[in-house]
Formats: structure tokens, sequence, C-alpha cells
């Protein structure tokens, strides 16, 4: 097939229907997209990466990746890092200097490799990654204690093993030429990279934070200047601009005034986009026959790092926490490689054919082969050892609520004091802002983002209300929270252009609670000063007793059963179905 347009569709088809596939499955989305790439390239010779590319390929792929790089970094927050414990910071220090001294005398001794190479493929696949981390972690759902780790791990050494690959892959570049001063030169990237990071971060952070473009050009803005900044810092020390992008991130996400919220969306979604066209771009590269021919090598490479090196890295960064066994075995088992490695693998792979390195041509293979063994080996097995060792977390009954206003946050205040937990969310920043101040437990933004997704997927909630003026809005949040709890877990009330052809049949459906009554009736009740109160009904004051108390000036909203379980109601008759224990009410 040579028409180019036709080839780019069938790419973007198949990105498409992997990242479908991973969301149903739950899954990481790099195995499909890796999986999808070798099919259309070398099994069926569907496309050919550079005789479509040309030598537009290495530029494609090397501002992919310093966008990949700059959008981890962004969830750098060195507030929420200061709350960690010691472990975490062992596994992102020492544990990354284990890993990489363990692994690089096995692949240099079963490939018969450079031990150049052999150290940079090592530091390459040092990396985890919140991409990766986060699907096994929400069908495993392991305790908190795990949870915690394994997701900051994934933050913390996506950045810092990206550092360490450029430092190696560095060092490699100055041994072939001999005239260099290795340390110097090494400094100087280093050096180079954080001072041109600190200086762009500030000044986009500046221009930002004074408000100083309108709000359609920021995204464009922050995409330029990433560009720019990665290309510039290039110039003045090679490879340093990874370095640059990281530490720009970084900044960006703790400077105050700041608000990076829309900038992580934006930039979830294009690299979104980036990552599943390149994958399947780098995929369709691989030699099937180079893959055969390391096979072997490969399987007891991956051994060795899933059997040997990860937990001996456990075992020595945990020694002395108050982690039981249990736990460190899921810890040590659960941590597939992903999304950083596949990109930084490729931009070094790259540049060393470029320079005639010899055996390069094996490290691309390799890597992907390391990927797709780990994500399939513990996303598949994560949820029977989880089981196995009796470390998961057990569903509880939270509930998130999707707008925050009068009526929401006095309901979250009455099922606070009946010990369920409460999740507020808006996009809202003034909204979120007024409920954090109440003491709430809040997210503001999008709760079907990918930043959401440790909140919104964890174990502490399994019900939604929508409870938000955004119609629009509404009817996203609708389908996401009934994908993530199922349609008998998500309700709402009409935010009052319900009757419009133009919202969908899902969300309208959804609609009816609390007897019906509209979110401005609701909020205008609390406004006149109506009270959410709980009601616990005992053999002395029972269903009957409450049904004769003044209904009329009484509006049931809410059951909880003796399980604490919520239950949402949408008429009064549905009382008399139901064993309750406690009812929540409006109360005029």
């Amino acid at each position: 097939m040579s028409d180019p347009a036709t080839i780019l569709v069938i790419i973007a088809g198949l990105s498409l229907t992997a990242q479908l596939l991973a969301v149903k499955l739950r899954i990481p989305a790099i195995l499909f997209l890796l999986a999808a790439g070798i099919l259309a390239g070398p099994a069926f010779q569907v496309l050919d990466s550079d005789d479509l590319f040309g030598d537009l390929l290495f530029p494609i792929v090397s501002l992919s990746v310093a966008i990949i790089l700059f959008e981890g970094a962004l969830t750098l927050n060195f507030k929420e890092l200061g709350k960690l414990d010691r472990v975490v910071f062992k596994l992102c220090t020492v544990g990354i200097l284990i890993s990489w001294l363990v692994v690089a005398p096995v692949a240099w001794y079963l490939l018969d490799i450079s031990w150049s190479l052999a150290f940079l493929f090592s530091a390459i696949v040092t990396v985890t990654g919140p991409t990766v981390i986060m699907p096994p972690l929400k069908s495993v759902r392991p305790k908190a204690s795990i949870a915690k780790v394994l997701r900051w791990e994934g933050i913390l050494i996506d950045p810092l093993g990206a550092i360490l690959a450029v430092l190696v892959f560095e060092f490699i570049m100055i041994s072939q030429q001999p005239y260099k001063n290795t340390l110097l030169t090494l400094l100087t990237t280093f050096t180079a990279g954080l001072v041109s990071g600190i200086c762009c971060g500030a000044l986009l952070s500046e221009v930002l934070k004074r408000r100083l473009l309108p709000k359609f050009l920021v995204n464009f803005f922050v995409l330029i200047v990433i560009l720019l900044a990665f290309q510039i810092a290039n110039q003045f020390a090679a490879e340093s601009g990874l370095i640059t992008v990281t530490i720009m991130g970084a900044w960006l996400a703790n400077h105050r005034g700041v608000n990076v919220s829309e900038i992580k969306e934006f930039k979830e979604t294009l690299t979104v986009l980036l990552i599943s066209g390149m994958f399947i771009i780098l995929a369709a590269r691989v030699d099937l026959m180079a893959l055969y021919s390391i096979a072997p090598a490969a399987i007891m490479i991956v051994s060795v790092m899933c059997l040997l090196a990860r937990p001996l890295v456990v075992f020595i960064c945990t020694f002395g926490s108050n982690l039981s066994w249990q736990e460190k075995t899921l810890i040590a088992w659960l941590a597939p490689r992903g999304i950083v490695a596949a990109a930084i693998s490729a931009h070094f792979a790259f540049k060393l054919e470029k320079s005639g390195y010899e055996q390069v041509e094996i490290l691309l293979p390799l890597v992907f082969f390391v990927i797709i063994a780990t994500v399939s080996l513990q996303s598949l097995s994560g949820l029977r050892l989880a089981s196995w060792l009796k470390v998961r977390e057990p569903k509880k009954n939270g509930v998130v609520i999707f707008g925050v206003g009068p009526f929401s946050t006095e309901l979250a205040r009455a099922l606070q004091k009946k010990d369920i937990d409460v999740l507020l969310t808006d996009p809202n920043h003034q909204a979120i802002a007024a409920a954090k101040i109440q003491g709430f437990t809040t997210y503001l933004g999008d709760p079907s983002s990918r930043a959401a997704e440790e909140i919104v997927g964890s174990a502490t909630y399994s019900q939604a209300l929508i409870l938000s003026p955004y119609t629009n809005a509404n009817s996203f949040a609708t389908h996401f929270f009934q994908k993530e709890y199922g349609k008998e877990m998500v309700a709402g009330v009409s935010s009052g252009y319900t009757g419009q052809k133009d919202v969908d049949k899902t969300y309208r459906a959804s609609l009816g609670a609390f007897g019906g009554k509209t979110l401005e009736q609701l909020d205008k009740l609390v406004n006149d000063g109506a009270r959410i109160i709980a009601t616990e009904l005992t053999d002395e004051y029972d269903l009957t007793e409450y049904k004769q108390d003044n209904l009329k000036q009484r509006q049931p909203l809410m059951a909880i059963t003796d399980d604490k379980k919520v239950i949402v109601l949408k008429e009064s008759e549905m009382l008399d179905e139901l064993s309750a224990k406690t009812l929540i009410s409006i109360e005029s």
C-alpha cells in the first residue's frame, strides 16, 4: 500500500482500537499499540515507517519524547512528595542504582553486547511509570499502602530514570570521541539541562501567572515553549534537552499561582495522540527476525528482572518498614515497563544508528520485548497474586459528587457525619477552593482524566452523584461514572436543560434523584435555610413513624443500610422496599 493518506488513516484507526481495548480490559495501552505496530509493519507489511516519514521520522520521535517527559513531570508535586515515606525515596534512588547494576551484566553476558550498550539498556528499563502502573492498580485494587508506593514510584522514577539514561547515552557518545573529557561533558550536559529547565520553567510560569495570554492560546504557547526549550538546550549541550523539559514540567507543577490542571488535560490528550501514533510507527520498524533471535536471551533477562533484580530492590528498600511480607511481595511483582522506556529507547536507537554504533539494532526490539513481557505477565497475574496474598482493598461505599454548590456541600457534610467517604469534584477553581476550606476531600478538574484515576478509581468510592449545573459536563461525567461504577450506581438531578434534544438519553435516564427536584430548587432550599439531616430508624421510631412525621416538609434523599451502603431515593415509595438504618432528608 503506497498511499500515505490511507496509511495515516490506518494508523489512526489502529491507535483508537488499541486505546479502546486498553480501557475495556484495564491493561496498559502500550501493549496493544506495540502489537498493532508489529502486525501492521513486519507481519503484514502494510506500514513502512521509514518510507512513509523518511528523514522526518527522527525529529518527530525526538519532539514527541520531549512532550511525553514534560507531561510526566507535571505530576511531580513536591508538596505531596513531602508526605511520602522513606520506602518510595529509596526505591527511586537506591533502587534505580541496584536495578541498573544487576541487569546490565546479565544483558552483557546473555546477548554478547558491549558494556556501554548493556548499561544503556539497563538504565532505560529502570523506569515503570504511572501510565502502565495505574491500569493494574485499578483492576487489582491493592491495599492503600501498596498502591501509594507503586504509584509514587512510577511518578518519580520516570524523570529520574530518563535522566540516568541520558547520562549513560552521553557517556557512550563521548567514548567514541577520545579527545573529550568524559566527566566534564557529562557535567556540562546535566548542568545545561538543569539551568535551562529552571530558566524556561520560571519564564513560562510567570507568563501564566500574570495571565499575559488569552485563554485559548495558553496551551499552544506552552507547547511551543517546550519544543523551543528542548531544541535550544540541545544546541548548547547534546541531549540536555530531555533534562530541560523534565525540569520545566516539575518547575511548573510546583510554582504557586499557576493552575496546571487545564495544561495537564491538554497535555494528556496530546500525549495520548503522540503515544498512540508513535508506538505503532516504531513497532512497525522492528525486525521480526531480530526479535526472534534475541527471544531466548530476552526471556532470561526478563526473568532476572522480575525474579531477582526487582525483589532484591524491594527487599533492600523496604527493610525496616512497616510493610508486611505479603505487601512487599506484591510491590516486588508489579513493576511493568512502559511508555518512557519505549520512547527514550527509540530516541537513543536513532542517534546511535546515525553514529554507526555496533549492535544498536537490538536495543529497540529488546526494550519492546521487555515491555510486552512485563505488561502482559504482571497485568494478567496481579489480581490472582493479590488475592492469594490477601492484600486487596475491600470495596467501600464512598460517594463521588460531581458539582460543588450549596446543596451538594450540605449533602456531603451529612454523609460524612455518618462515616461515608465523600469526594467533591468540580472544574470550577473557586468552588473547589471553598469546599477545601470547609475540610472536604476535593478534586479540581475533569474526574475522567488520567490525573484523577488514583482518586476516582480507588476502592474508596463505588457510586456517583451528578449535581452540577453544567449540562454537557454532566453528560460526560455520567457516561464515565457508569463505566466506572455501573449504571445503577450513578444518579443525578436536572440542571434545567434536560428537555432539549441535544441531551443524550443515557444522561436523561440517570436523572430523577431526590423526588425529581431540579438542582436550582435544591440549592434554593438550602439557601433559604433548609437543613439536611440524618434520622436513625429504630424499633421505637420506625419507618411508619418517620413517614407520618410531617413528611410534606421533609423530602427523603438517601437511605443508608446496616452495611453502610448508600441508596439514592428517586421516589418516596422506594422507602417501603428498603431495609434502611438511616435516612438522609432535607427539611424546610
